[in-house]
């Protein structure tokens, strides 16, 4: 683990012994209201690393109403490449949406929206959670980009439009493993392997990506697909109030 990672990750566990002691959940006739902060050694989202490659982090909090609607604010560390013409430093993603559990079936339904400078990404999600039983749960989800996707490397066609994926959780005892799967059309997919573990209150989880570009050159160039076509290991502390 390189120095700066070294660092990140305890300030971080200084950030969240602090802030255990200055929040907590507020709750009222109205609903939940809870805070919480995050850091990795590297930025993941939907098959694709950002940030730089660098390590990240993360507050956010989330209301939560008695009437199923829920509502997210996120601000992530976000170092985008001057190479791009854009010269910004974080994230803010906004997330409103519903969300219910019927038995033992839980749906969701909401809208994520980031703004990196003066560029937003947009993603309709729909989220189904079944629980098998008491230590295993399946998860099927389906993310809509605003813009039907990015252009393809030849013609007009759109990639990335549709991102479908499906993970399955399972209780050991000691630790919580899951393996998933997502597939962003005509563009990547990821297999996804990790363990997880609440320790004193922190979510700690390791998790192994291997992503793959599409094969197709029509969608995307092979400049592209070998920047793409790569393995993660990534190291997530997070804690919620």
């Amino acid at each position: 683990m390189t120095k700066i990672k070294k660092i990140l990750l305890t300030s971080v566990a200084s950030t969240f012994v602090f802030a255990q002691t200055s929040f907590s959940e507020i709750k009222g006739p109205y609903g939940t209201l809870g805070a919480s902060v995050s850091v990795a050694t590297q930025k993941y989202s939907k098959g694709i690393v950002s940030n730089r490659n660098q390590p990240t982090g993360s507050i956010g909090v989330e209301y939560n109403s008695p009437y199923y609607f829920f509502l997210t604010a996120n601000l992530n560390k976000e170092t985008t490449d001057p190479q791009s013409g854009v010269n910004a430093d974080y994230e803010y993603c906004l997330t409103p949406g519903v969300k219910n559990t019927f038995g033992k079936v839980t749906a969701e339904l909401s809208y994520e929206n980031c703004i990196v400078s003066a560029t937003e990404t947009g993603y309709l999600q729909a989220k189904l959670g079944f629980e098998v039983n008491k230590d295993a749960n399946i998860n099927v989800n389906f993310y809509k980009e605003s813009t039907a996707g990015a252009k393809a490397a030849v013609g007009n066609t759109k990639i990335a439009g549709n991102n479908y994926e499906i993970e399955g959780t399972y209780n050991f005892g000691a630790v919580t493993g899951t393996a998933g799967y997502f597939v962003s059309e005509h563009y990547l997919d990821s297999k996804h392997l990790g363990l997880s573990k609440n320790i004193s209150g922190v979510d700690v989880d390791l998790s192994y990506y291997n992503v793959s570009a599409t094969g197709n050159r029509n969608y995307v160039s092979a400049g592209s697909a070998n920047n793409i076509s790569t393995d993660h290991v990534i190291l997530t502390l997070a804690k919620k109030f």
